[in-house]
This record gives C-alpha cells, structure tokens and sequence, in this order.
C-alpha cells in the first residue's frame, strides 16, 4: 500500500519530509515516479491528470490539497475512489485576505495604473483629477 504524491516543488519536497518524520512505516512515492501502479493505494495532489487516475488500478483515496477541488479531473475518478478535501485551518484566512486584495485592487484601478506604468504614462486616475469632485 502506497501512497503517491503528485504535489510539485518546494511543497511536494515538505510533504516527503512529513511522512518520512511522521508516518515512516507507509511506502511513499513522488510523482513522476510512481512505481508499480497497483501498489499505490493514495494519491495526494493539488492538480492530478485523468491519466494518472486512470493508471492506478488500485487507488482508494485522492487527498486534495487544495481550497477548492474544480482543478481535479472528477469525471476521470472510479466509484469506489474516495475524495478527501484536506482543510487546513489557515485556507480560510488566506482566502479571505486574497478577496480583499483583490476587490481593494479593483477599487483602486490597480490593473489600470499596472498598464500604466508598462506603458510609462504617468497621468493621475480620474478620480483624482481636479474638477471630478473628489477631496484631496
């Protein structure tokens, strides 16, 4: 029983370290080398290709490491496949700071004053034009 990680990087390196420290006894595999495919019983992944799901006979569980699972290839996933979302207390934090980046970037022009700047075209926004009512 073998548990395959298809998690890229630095953090599939972390996720080696983890089980090598705190689960030595289960055979562990790194994506792309996967070994006999039937061994693997669990694939733990961010993104994973249909292939990949479809080459494992035996597989039991996908573990997304992810906030979200519209990444995976849930069409490609047998019956019997369990999926796991694993939550990780600070994904709610992050997701909530990332939104109001993004919404404090929109509000502020952000992308508009990004192009600007490619385009070194130093103007003010309108808003902060004089004669648009705004406060300085």
């Amino acid at each position: 029983m073998t548990l395959l990680i298809h998690v890229d990087g630095e953090r599939g390196e972390q996720w080696m370290a983890l089980f090598a420290e705190h689960a030595p006894g289960i055979p562990v595999r790194r994506w792309p080398d996967i070994g006999p495919p039937g061994e693997v019983r669990w694939l733990l992944a961010w993104v994973t290709p249909a292939e990949l799901i479809q080459a494992l006979p035996n597989l039991e569980v996908l573990f997304a490491t992810s906030a979200g699972i519209d990444q995976l290839p849930l069409a490609a996933l047998p019956a019997r496949v369990q999926l796991v979302r694993m939550l990780d207390p600070n994904i709610a934090q992050a997701v909530a700071e990332y939104l109001c980046m993004a919404v404090l970037c929109l509000h502020r022009q952000l992308p508009q004053y990004l192009a600007r700047q490619r385009q070194r075209q130093w103007l003010p926004s309108r808003r902060n034009r004089p004669g648009n009512g705004a406060s300085a």
